[in-house]
């Protein structure tokens, strides 16, 4: 958005074309947390702007739902005054890495500890897999999960992408779990400065027993 020529605001947003699902304008798609809408000294008129064009998209598309993920607070309440609702379907845990490693390990719950111990016990071994091949064998083991869960799954190019953009820039860090020389599980992570970002998370359901997740988290 521009008055003059001036920027004073800015909304990412996606069309994502589904036929189980419906289309959506979603900010932004795959990620738990948004980018925007933001607005130059946090002015309410310049959202409601931006809004009023959006339900003109909603109706050119046909789109189920607008999704806003993460809005900064102030935007929350233009956001509310504009019959948005607010959704509880997503979660952000922290883990303060600051502390002594043995607090850290102490602070764990007690089951946390010992399902830690057992996939030790049973050979678990934890690698790193930051090599194009993490996208073949992530995209595989994820398959097996959503056939579980009963979920259309992320197509292999997705993951390539993500190797592409952000694996060469040492953006994403993969871990496998393996068993006996098979991969069993993996799990995707996004370093940026001085924190590690939860990508993804996938286990082999046969070898779910093993509870290869703890190393994977415990040694990443």
């Amino acid at each position: 958005v521009k008055r003059g020529n001036t920027m004073v605001g800015c909304f990412p947003l996606m069309l994502v074309k589904s036929k189980l699902f419906g289309n959506r304008l979603i900010s932004i798609p795959f990620t738990d947390h948004g980018c925007g809408p933001y607005a130059k000294n946090n002015d309410s008129d310049t959202i409601n702007f931006m809004l009023e064009k959006i339900n003109k998209l909603v109706h050119k598309f046909d789109v189920k739902y607008v999704k806003i993920n993460s809005p900064q607070n102030w935007v929350q309440d233009v956001l509310s005054k504009a019959n948005y609702q607010k959704g509880s379907q997503y979660f952000t845990f922290v883990l303060n890495l600051n502390k002594s490693f043995d607090n850290i390990c102490k602070s764990f719950k007690k089951s946390v500890r010992n399902s830690y111990r057992k996939s030790q016990k049973n050979g678990v071994k934890v690698i790193l897999g930051d090599n194009y091949n993490f996208a073949k064998i992530f995209y595989k083991i994820q398959l097996d999960n959503m056939k579980r869960l009963g979920t259309p799954p992320h197509s292999q190019e997705f993951y390539n992408a993500l190797w592409d953009i952000f694996g060469k820039k040492k953006r994403l860090r993969s871990y496998f779990a393996e068993y006996n020389g098979k991969i069993v599980a993996s799990i995707i992570l996004f370093p940026y400065r001085d924190s590690v970002r939860w990508g993804a998370g996938v286990s082999l359901s046969k070898y779910r027993y093993l509870n290869p997740m703890y190393p994977l988290l415990w040694d990443a």
